[in-house]
């Protein structure tokens, strides 16, 4: 995408998904609707999945696991758990997690 083409361009795209993830956290919570119609303070279900459509569009290049160049191969999986993610899982809901976890 020539959209990610710069490294100031790409580290400035990937601050605002960051910051977007952060800034709709309470969306994760279990009692999240009843909350939104009262006073809506994340964004809108338009928003995030658009913003979804335009993420995976960007992610076309290295999602197709038969691709000569091998990109899906430098996926990072550990990625969220690393000091340099731009965004903070510590307080997602876990599925089949222990105390410790």
């Amino acid at each position: 995408a020539v959209l990610l083409r710069s490294a100031d361009t790409k580290n400035a795209v990937l601050d605002w998904v960051g910051a977007v993830c952060d800034s709709n956290m309470e969306r994760t919570q279990e009692s999240f609707r009843m909350r939104m119609r009262m006073e809506p303070t994340t964004s809108s279900d338009g928003f995030l999945l658009n913003l979804s459509a335009v993420l995976l569009r960007l992610c076309e290049p290295f999602m197709d696991p038969g691709d000569p160049k091998g990109l899906s191969k430098k996926i990072d999986g550990s990625y969220p758990l690393s000091p340099c993610c731009r965004f903070s899982i510590s307080k997602d809901t876990r599925l089949a997690a222990s105390s410790d976890d």
